[in-house]
């Protein structure tokens, strides 16, 4: 079928012979302790990708030569574009210029709000660009000696959302990057334009930036998220694929502006940075007439470990369209999972939920200068646990269903808070919404909903009974939200990302005043 799963076991041991009391003795169990262990790792269905001895600017060299009058970036704002060709000669000139200024290799720069002009994250072409290349190009390049540099070695520190804990600088080889990229080559096309909305510093963005090299495609960038601007953009150039955060799920399955632009060469949406329901989903599939796809990873996995595909030729199954809705994809060639039991660390089987560990090339190095997190991040077998709960079907389609830490404990039942979001985004008056854990009279945890409205003025009533009741009429009894409390907006991350954090902090404040 879809997945291939591989449990190892250890041999059993030979019986003793009857006249080796000797032997007994010394293998008695107060002599040894023998640990036993099943190993259980799901293997990813598609065949292994070859990984090339090569860093990004190899990859930008080779377009330059081939595809050098392409054109590789447009900005979405002002309608400026630039070649392959450009886009060599400008990373060129940049290396010059930060290696005669006294920038080598495991030198750390980073990039302040003001210096966005110079990377053309605003604009690839604003006067302030031109001015910073015009001067650069007085520089005597020919003479300067490029150095190929080794590929393990970190080239990039992104640092990981922040969303559950302290910030940490994930340390990144070019071979990270670059193996990613290919692996989501086997699985998405980006022929045509593609949407680029997500920023290039997250790390969901930077992959789609090296993919999109890789392919040679052409991308059109936008630097915040703008309802008119990136319809606009949708429409005038006929994009085939976006890349988007379930924020813009929920835009694009609500909005009455969309009525107004012309999607219809909009093939297909990808979804990533966070979960998006099954439920916001079929929204959009049905509002737009596309293919609605998800993937899923974490900045310390470069960051893509599944991928929806756009079909699945070797799955003879007629009603998978239905049974994968929600499903993050299956996992990406060169990828490992083994699914763990939350309290006894064991491996699990196919359809049992527990937290997800993957491995593959792709994988960080590790945390920089971070020992502690490093020992409890991976396993001995450099396995990444990634703290999400999921599970992977028998077709080999992983589904995740929340975070380890942000389970609600109700009554000894876990409930997560995924789950009770999407059926909540689902109904008609409610724009979005967050569930955290709550406190009944008696201290007991139950699930609370942090819920925005679609009419801030609430003329049609909706009342707190009435979204608990909404619920209530969907999930399991324990599951049910026992609280609700209406709020302007849900605090995001810049890629769209629920930071569900602080509105935890903020109530268990409610509960020590």
């Amino acid at each position: 079928r879809g997945v291939k799963s591989l449990a190892l076991r250890p041999r059993p041991s030979a019986p003793l012979a009857s006249n080796a009391p000797l032997l007994r003795g010394l293998l008695a169990p107060s002599a040894l302790r023998f640990r036993a262990f099943s190993m259980i790792v799901h293997e990813s269905p598609h065949p292994e990708v070859e990984i090339p001895k090569k860093t990004i600017w190899e990859i930008v060299e080779e377009q330059a030569s081939v595809n050098g009058d392409k054109t590789a970036f447009i900005c979405g704002l002002t309608h400026d574009r630039i070649t392959f060709g450009e886009l060599y000669e400008s990373a060129r000139r940049l290396a010059v210029a930060l290696a005669q200024d006294g920038v080598g290799k495991g030198d750390v720069h980073v990039t302040r709000d003001d210096e966005c002009g110079v990377h053309g994250t605003d604009a690839l072409t604003t006067s302030l660009l031109r001015l910073f290349f015009s001067e650069l190009s007085k520089r005597d390049f020919d003479s300067f000696n490029f150095e190929k540099i080794d590929p393990e070695l970190n080239v990039m520190l992104p640092f990981s959302s922040g969303t559950t804990g302290i910030p940490k600088g994930v340390a990144l080889s070019a071979r990270n990057m670059l193996s990613n990229a290919l692996q989501v080559d086997q699985v998405e096309d980006l022929a045509g334009y593609s949407l680029g909305l997500l920023p290039f510093f997250h790390i969901y963005g930077m992959m789609l930036l090296h993919l999109s090299l890789y392919q040679g495609a052409a991308k059109v960038i936008l630097p915040r998220f703008d309802p008119e601007t990136f319809l606009n953009a949708l429409s005038v150039y006929k994009i085939r694929a976006a890349h988007i955060a379930p924020p813009v799920a929920l835009f694009l399955a609500h909005h009455p502006l969309v009525e107004k632009y012309d999607l219809s060469a909009t093939e297909f949406l990808v979804s990533g940075g966070a979960p998006m329901g099954k439920e916001v989903e079929a929204l959009v599939k049905d509002r737009l007439k596309v293919t609605v796809k998800q993937a899923y990873g974490m900045t310390e996995a470069s960051p893509a470990v599944n991928y929806a595909e756009d079909g699945y030729p070797d799955l003879y199954v007629i009603d998978y369209v239905e049974r994968v809705q929600g499903s993050v994809g299956r996992l990406l060639p060169n990828t490992q999972l083994r699914v763990k039991c939350t309290s006894t660390d064991v491996d699990l089987p196919v359809g049992e939920h527990g937290e997800l560990l993957y491995k593959g090339p792709q994988v960080m190095i590790g945390y920089s200068n971070n020992v502690d997190a490093n020992k409890n991040v991976f396993t001995e077998d450099r396995f990444l646990r990634t703290g999400d709960i999921g599970y992977i079907d028998e077709d080999g389609f992983v589904f995740v269903v929340d975070r380890v830490k942000e389970l609600i404990k109700y009554k000894g039942h876990q409930v997560a808070p995924a789950e009770l979001e999407d059926v909540l985004n689902n109904h008609p008056q409610i724009s979005d919404a967050c569930c955290v854990r709550g406190q009944d009279a008696f201290g007991q945890e139950i699930p609370k909903a942090y819920v925005v409205l679609k009419d801030p003025t609430n003329a049609a009533k909706l009342t707190k009974e009435d979204v608990m009741d909404f619920v209530a009429s969907k999930v399991a009894p324990f599951k049910k939200v026992r609280e609700v409390e209406f709020i302007g907006a849900i605090p995001k991350s810049a890629t769209g990302k629920i930071l569900r954090r602080e509105l935890q902090v903020h109530e268990n404040k409610n509960h020590t005043k």
